[in-house]
C-alpha cells in the first residue's frame, strides 16, 4: 500500500484539446476553490502521527474530523465535481489511440486477483473519492498501482522518471451517460478503464504491453 500512496503524490499532468472560455473560466474557478480546501486540509494532516499517515487513507476513522471536511465538501460541490470530471473527460474526446502496437500483458492480464484488490480498494474506499476530482490523474495513479504491484520499487522509480519526462496520452469517449471510456498509453503500457462519474466507480478492463 505504500508504493500506492507514493504513486497518488505523483499524478501526472495530462494535457487535452481546448474548451470554451467560459466553461474553462467556471473550471478553473472551481479548482481553485478545491486548492483552497486542500489547503485547509494542513492542520488536521500535520497532528497525525507517522504510522497513520503511511496508513492514510485506507485505515481513515469516517468519524474523524479530516474525513468529516472531506466529506462536508464532497456533498456541498457534488453537481460542480461532475461537471468537472464531465469536463475533463470530454477533453479528450478528439485523441486517438493506436492499441494495435499493444498485445494483452502476460502477468497483469491474466491476473484480475491483484487488479480486483486495487480496485475494490478505490470503489469501497470512500476518503479517495472525496479527496481526488481529476478523472485522468486518478485512473492513472490506479493504474500504476497495478504495475506497482509487480514492480520492485527500482523499476517503479524508473517508471515515474520516465513518465515525468515523457508525456502519457489519455483518449475517451462516453459509453453511455455518465459512464465513460479512458484509454491511458504510458508507451510501455495501455490501460482500458470504464469511469461511472454518478457513483465514481472505476473498472479496469484490460492491462496492455507494448509488442
Amino acid at each position: 500500500m505504500k508504493k500506492f500512496l507514493w504513486i497518488v503524490i505523483a499524478l501526472f499532468p495530462f494535457t487535452g484539446n481546448s474548451q470554451p472560455n467560459f466553461e474553462a473560466q467556471k473550471m478553473g474557478d472551481f479548482l481553485t476553490e478545491v486548492n483552497n480546501f486542500r489547503h485547509s486540509l494542513y492542520p488536521e494532516l500535520t497532528k497525525m502521527d507517522i504510522e497513520s499517515l503511511n496508513s492514510f487513507p485506507n485505515s481513515m476513522d469516517t468519524s474523524s474530523a479530516l474525513y468529516n471536511q472531506c466529506k462536508q465538501f464532497y456533498v456541498k460541490n457534488h453537481e460542480n465535481i461532475k461537471a468537472y470530471q464531465k469536463f475533463e473527460l470530454e477533453k479528450h474526446f478528439k485523441t486517438s489511440i493506436n492499441l494495435s502496437n499493444f498485445i494483452e500483458d502476460p502477468i497483469l492480464g491474466n491476473n484480475n486477483s491483484i487488479i480486483d484488490t486495487i480496485f475494490l480498494f478505490h470503489n469501497s474506499n470512500s476518503l479517495l473519492r472525496l479527496l481526488f476530482y481529476d478523472p485522468i490523474s486518478l485512473t492513472s495513479v490506479l493504474a500504476e498501482s497495478a504495475l506497482a504491484s509487480v514492480q520492485s520499487v527500482e523499476e517503479l522509480g524508473r517508471s515515474y522518471t520516465i513518465n515525468s519526462l515523457a508525456q502519457p496520452l489519455a483518449a475517451t469517449k462516453m459509453l453511455k451517460n455518465n459512464v465513460y471510456e479512458i484509454i491511458l498509453d504510458e508507451y510501455r503500457y495501455a490501460f482500458i478503464l470504464h469511469y461511472n462519474i454518478d457513483n465514481q466507480q472505476i473498472n479496469m478492463i484490460k492491462v496492455l504491453r507494448r509488442k
